[in-house]
């Protein structure tokens, strides 16, 4: 159900009323002194819609995205050698703006690779900051559910202010509230979306829209999420009473065990997806059997380092040029983009047990 409004965080009456209505909430939750489930909001800054009302983890769902290796490095590496304003800017602020816009246009010469990852996760009363292990500013849907509904989940392998997680998926109920950026609003509702659950487009400043809805409709003190933990506040000492009261398992994800084994997983992912595009880039030279060896070598991390691989690929873009590397990436990128769109593309639990991962045919692009 989309409601019949928009949040507009532009709006200095409603904003006014926010603040007041914050502080008296923050009394009300300091008066009482202690935190139940109904205190306390599981929230999650995601690109992707919930589909058939279940957040999935994204081992169950094609999923792709572009890493930190030497693709990216490689393409940092050209666009910032294709850009002569940077080494004239003097001024930080213009200088950090530019090598900002440089790595967004890096992102045009990475091919796809992929994460594995087998648990759902939240943040606690607030939405999650952007990390060095992640970027999640730019993610347009912000889901919201009751912790109420959940606390007691056979599922849940850990609760932290900062990092929430579930194993598997998470079944959203009929109190779910998902906050969708007004410009997203048309495409989203072609989806098929569960009727029970409310939606509600906003305008502006995501974040504010959220702390909005917490305080407005949910009468929850919204907190500011840190890497690590809640930031300090006057009410943050009540979601940690309340997680030991309730004696929920704490350990940080990057410590647990479904992280360990995810991340053999992952290992055994980036390494396919590695040769699956190589392979097509090699293809695109001709008979692709007289590269094979060096197909697998770069595909391998034990065999070769990631500075090594940098190298040759550097070698590669010189011998074609960077504007045919940068359209054979995309042309890769936008095959495996149309599979997902099809609904033809394996997830990653898919791919381990044996789908196939290559592209259906290699082509040689007409330049």
């Amino acid at each position: 159900m989309v409601l019949d409004m928009v949040i507009d965080t532009n709006d200095e009456n409603i904003a006014r009323s926010m603040e007041e209505k914050k502080e008296d909430l923050i009394k009300q939750k300091r008066d009482k002194g202690f935190y139940t489930s109904q205190d306390i909001a599981l929230v999650r800054a995601t690109p992707y819609f919930p589909k058939n009302g279940i957040v999935y983890a994204i081992d169950n769902v094609p999923f792709v995205c572009k890493l930190n290796d030497e693709f990216r490095e490689v393409a940092e590496n050209h666009i910032l050698k294709l850009n002569e304003k940077l080494e004239k800017l003097t001024d930080y602020d213009k200088r950090m703006k530019l090598i900002n816009d440089i790595n967004k246009k890096a992102e045009e010469y990475i091919p796809w690779s992929t994460q594995y990852r087998s648990s759902i996760h939240y943040c606690l009363n607030g939405v999650v900051s952007s990390h060095m292990q992640g970027s999640f500013d730019d993610s347009p849907v912000i889901i919201i559910e009751p912790f109420s509904v959940h606390e007691n989940d056979s599922n849940i392998l850990a609760v932290r202010g900062e990092d929430t997680y579930f194993a598997n998926k998470l079944q959203l109920s009929d109190k779910t509230i998902i906050l969708v950026e007004e410009s997203s609003l048309d495409e989203i509702v072609k989806q098929n979306i569960n009727p029970h659950i409310t939606i509600i487009p906003y305008r502006g400043n995501r974040d504010i829209a959220l702390q909005w809805v917490l305080i407005g409709m949910m009468d929850i003190v919204p907190e500011i999420i840190g890497k690590d933990y809640i930031i300090e506040s006057e009410t943050s000492q009540m979601i940690t009473d309340f997680i030991r009261r309730k004696n929920y398992p704490l350990e940080k994800h990057c410590y647990s065990k479904s992280y360990q084994e995810d991340d053999e997983k992952n290992l055994i992912l980036w390494k396919m997806y590695a040769k699956n595009f190589y392979t097509y880039l090699f293809s695109q030279f001709g008979d692709i059997a007289p590269y094979q060896s060096l197909i697998d070598k770069l595909s391998d991390p034990a065999i070769l380092s990631r500075a090594k691989k940098v190298e040759i690929l550097e070698k590669i873009i010189q011998k074609i040029g960077i504007d045919n590397y940068a359209n054979i990436v995309r042309c890769y990128n936008h095959s495996i983009d149309e599979q997902i769109r099809l609904e033809t593309y394996p997830t990653n639990k898919e791919i381990l047990n044996g789908a196939s991962l290559n592209l259906s045919e290699y082509k040689k692009i007409t330049r």
